[in-house]
């Protein structure tokens, strides 16, 4: 039973990203449509100085494509709907012992978890003032871009809540990008960033020398293809995830709790343990759990 929690885990992963967890409705649109409206809103966006012009990226062949999705689905390359920023090179000798202004830098980014409170650099009001456009910001997905050569211990991926901002100013350090999406649900956005197929496809296009590996900012945005649903869609694709990994939470505390008991069992007994509890024997089905079919 050990191990069959992160496998589920996994599968309802890729399922949510290939559309196979929600049912793709008529009133939702196309893809197509909320992509031409992804790129209206950038030129607005460019044209009132907000964010920088970009050269063109290619069109999206067959034989780029990783995987199937709905018809009503699009797929595009990260950099068509998102900015991708890299952080600054902070000076150390610049550093003070304490203020309200934060780096975060590659230690702090770990696949879904932003570690506030771990190995803090601060900086001083004047430096923080001068580099704002750095500051970091609620749903901006932090991704860090410098690893091991060959390791894929990199490309971590952490969406930035409110409750990380809490009296604290965050900046980005070098080497740690922030994805900022538009008019695409962030929590969507880091299911396809966190996507195992998709993480390990972009490590082709890693450079480095001796033991560093490097993911540029360039290749991402060209390479990391997206899987866009319609927005509708994504919200119900992440409140159906949320409610598939409460169940499997739950699933995987009752495994734990069974594998404590059967260790504690004499050698003899632990083959009839494992039987009952593999035909259900020893909890009670309720109504309230649904079926495996559903599962």
């Amino acid at each position: 039973m050990i191990g069959i929690c992160e496998d589920l885990r996994k599968s309802v992963l890729q399922a949510a990203i290939q559309g196979r967890l929600t049912q793709q409705l008529p009133e939702d649109g196309d893809a197509e449509t909320l992509y031409a409206e992804i790129q209206k809103e950038k030129q607005k966006l460019i044209k009132e100085g907000k964010i920088k012009k970009e050269k063109p990226l290619p069109e999206i062949t067959d034989d780029d494509i990783p995987f199937d999705i709905p018809d009503n689905w699009k797929w595009v390359r990260i950099g068509s709907v998102s900015q991708l920023i890299g952080g600054y090179a902070y000076k150390s000798q610049e550093y003070v012992s304490y203020s309200e202004n934060q780096l975060i830098r590659l230690g702090n980014v770990k696949q879904g978890k932003l570690l506030i409170n771990v190995k803090q650099v601060f900086i001083p009001d004047e430096i923080a003032s001068i580099t704002e456009d750095f500051r970091i910001k609620a749903n901006d997905i932090l991704v860090t871009m410098t690893g091991t050569l060959r390791k894929e211990d990199y490309f971590y991926c952490t969406l930035v809540t409110d409750k990380d901002l809490e009296g604290m100013k965050l900046y980005l350090n070098q080497r740690v990008g922030r994805f900022i999406f538009t008019m695409i649900e962030p929590r969507f956005a880091l299911l396809v960033l966190h996507n195992e197929q998709l993480r390990h496809d972009i490590f082709e296009w890693e450079t480095g020398t001796a033991n560093q590996g490097n993911l540029g900012s360039e290749n991402i945005k060209l390479h990391f293809l997206f899987p866009l649903p319609p927005l509708s869609e994504q919200k119900r694709i992440v409140a159906r995830v949320d409610e598939l990994m409460k169940r499997i939470d739950e699933m995987e505390k009752t495994e734990k709790d069974i594998t404590a008991l059967y260790d504690a069992f004499p050698g003899d007994m632990k083959a009839s343990l494992l039987q009952a509890a593999i035909q259900g024997k020893l909890t009670e089905q309720l109504a309230s759990d649904g079926d495996a079919e559903m599962l």
